[in-house]
């Protein structure tokens, strides 16, 4: 038998499926002719279906350097490389594969994820352009035109693009999902939720739509489905944001697995070698952050960074979030010594760059949530990571050395749920000295509430809310004739269906009074028509409480199981007010029925805080900065 006919004969094999009759016949041929280009070729594909990228791309690259005339050959050494995360090879790949045959709408396609990849979004968005304009019915490049649009932060025009793949391929199932992103990033939950619905019932082991679709239900507070949906993900094996365990009653130990999960999909990163040698006598701090912009986390951090002892400290900023102009941001920039904004840069890019400032400790404020790059950090630019501030539990991640919190939100028996080693301040949140308040207070009719009665208040967002908690605030409006529950209007969603839980409780809609967003000084000064702040179980206010502690606003905790139904706790007991810390929720009820009842009791406490406001270690910003310094300087490399 000819090698052409053997090789015809092990092609037939490989067609079929059978894999290991193909490969032997294609090694049977190069036994013979070592440079057979089409035996190498294919059994370098044979080892890609079988998940060897290393092995593929070195079949497949020796079959290129014998015939440089095949188009398929770069195209496949691409797909190749591409697994193997060789980005800048794979990329050259394609561009070769396109320069053999230009309207190759595939290799447009691939050329256009890599580029992605390697954080060259304009790039990537011109090639999948160019794919689509070749292959008008190409999903797959429908769906990566909408990704990137909505990694550049166009999600309004990126939802054409999903709707498109959809409508090509309607089981498309991450077409589905991403849909559901861009309409939540639009605001459009309900719709989103839509979308992460159709990806469960197409998939029902997709663990990421099924936390998806169970947070577009928190944050539209529609309880409906809420009991199943949340027993389907508790259900779930597979990888899906470890944020979502945080605001379900989850155990610390599920927290810790998911969070493993997630941290594991950045196992492929070779981090860079590792430097312990201490550049100087001043530690280079590096802050690293999505939320260096109008956001919670920087309201809490701006002061902190502005009062680090420059004699002891070099601080960098690093930001990959959105520049959004806003005076917070300005402060930030100046109160750094170095800002780099990093947006355009590749994750390996920005880490090569964290790593060439030689970075003594950096510190991740975004954790897990929205809009997070982890992987920076997967490369170890610096010798020493810390997990602080935006992310109130354990990133999993063998990457990250340190999580630094207190007594209270980490105790002792939680450290062998954190990956992390547990360093611990007197209170772990930093505050802003100078928030600042308008000075006006508006009166209780400009914002919708009554002239008398109780006003309980929660400007948490609406994800926090559980409907067990509001069983509980509509059991005290039925006891407190008269009072109102304030809340911010977070989506037009949220507000009818907490109006129709509220009428399924026997309580007036009318007594659920919903508080537009407003600029920060002015939704400060509005805190103080209100009586009572209602804290949320089992994720509790953190930036949220510390604003009514400095308006003078008394909030009622329960303490929870886990950092993140914790932190209020540790926030009333920094401010002097420990008693306003209860430990169920019957405890709660029952206090927030008494002080409603009772005016003057309720007096007592906001005074008591308006006294120790000026004193307490919740808003001495100097302390703070010298306490995580002490810690900054335990932890530093030597």
């Amino acid at each position: 038998m000819s090698l052409a006919e053997i090789f015809q004969q092990a092609f037939q094999h490989h067609q079929a499926g059978r894999l290991g009759d193909a490969e032997r016949l294609y090694r049977e041929i190069l036994s013979t002719d070592a440079d057979h280009a089409g035996a190498l070729h294919l059994l370098g594909v044979l080892a890609f279906q079988q998940g060897q990228a290393g092995a593929a791309a070195e079949l497949i690259g020796k079959a290129v350097a014998i015939d440089e005339g095949q188009p398929a050959y770069f195209y496949n050494l691409g797909l190749a490389l591409h697994a193997a995360r060789r980005l800048e090879e794979a990329a050259g790949a394609y561009g070769a594969a396109l320069k053999l045959a230009p309207n190759y709408a595939e290799a447009h396609n691939n050329l256009g994820t890599v580029l992605q990849d390697l954080g060259r979004l304009q790039d990537a968005a011109k090639e999948y352009e160019t794919a689509i304009r070749l292959q008008p019915a190409y999903p797959d490049a429908h769906n990566n035109l909408g990704s990137v649009l909505a990694r550049l932060g166009r999600s309004k025009d990126a939802i054409p693009a999903f709707e498109k793949a959809i409508r090509l391929t309607p089981l498309f199932v991450q077409a589905h999902m991403n849909l559901g992103f861009a309409l939540q990033e639009t605001g459009r939950w309900a719709e989103a939720a839509g979308r992460y619905a159709e990806a469960v019932r197409l998939k029902p082991d997709h663990a990421e739509a099924a936390a998806q679709y169970l947070y577009c239900l928190r944050q539209t507070c529609d309880w409906r489905d809420i009991e199943r949906a949340e027993r389907n993900l508790l259900g779930q094996t597979g990888k899906y944001s470890p944020f979502m365990p945080l605001i379900i009653d989850s155990s610390a130990k599920q927290q810790l697995a998911v969070a493993q999960c997630w941290a594991a999909q950045h196992a492929h990163i070779a981090p860079f070698p590792r430097r312990t040698a201490p550049h100087g006598p001043k530690i280079r701090l590096g802050y690293l952050s999505a939320d260096f912009c109008n956001h919670a986390v920087a309201q809490l951090v701006v002061e902190l960074i502005e009062r680090h002892d420059r004699q002891r400290f070099e601080v960098t900023g690093y930001s990959y979030g959105p520049d959004d102009g806003s005076p917070l941001r300005q402060r930030l920039m100046q109160g750094f010594d170095r800002f780099e904004d990093v947006r355009s840069l590749s994750n390996e890019e920005a880490a090569r760059l964290i790593r060439q400032h030689g970075i003594d400790i950096l510190v991740d404020l975004t954790g897990y949530t929205a809009s997070a790059r982890t992987e920076i950090l997967a490369y170890r630019p610096a010798p020493m990571q810390v997990n602080f501030l935006g992310y109130p539990g354990t990133l999993g991640a063998d990457f990250i050395d340190a999580i630094i919190a207190d007594p209270i939100c980490i105790p002792p028996e939680d450290e062998l749920f954190f990956t992390e080693k547990v360093v611990r301040l007197d209170c772990y949140q930093p505050n802003d000295s100078q928030r600042p308040v308008a000075e006006e207070t508006p009166s209780r009719e400009a914002c919708g509430l009554p002239e008398h009665g109780v006003v309980f208040c929660c400007f948490n967002n609406g994800f926090k809310i559980t409907p067990a908690l509001f069983a509980v605030w509509m059991r005290l409006l039925a006891k407190i004739p008269g009072s109102v529950l304030w809340l911010l209007d977070t989506n037009r969603w949220a507000k009818d269906n907490l109006r129709r839980e509220a009428s399924a409780a026997g309580i007036s809609p009318d007594r659920l009074v919903f508080a537009p967003r407003l600029a920060l000084r002015d939704h400060l000064a509005r805190h103080r028509l209100a009586d009572l702040f209602l804290d949320t179980l089992p994720y509790n206010a953190h930036t949220t409480a510390s604003d009514a502690l400095w308006v003078g606003l008394p909030v009622l905790t329960c303490l929870g199981t886990s950092f993140a139904g914790r932190v209020a706790a540790s926030l009333l007991t920094a401010v002097g007010m420990p008693e306003l810390i209860t430990r169920s929720l019957a405890d709660y009820e029952e206090l927030a029925l008494a002080l409603a009842a009772d005016p003057a009791r309720l007096a007592g406490l906001k005074a008591k805080l308006a006294a120790n406001r000026a004193t307490a270690l919740l808003f001495d910003s100097t302390r703070f900065a010298r306490a995580i310094e002490a810690v900054y300087e335990a932890i530093r490399p030597t």
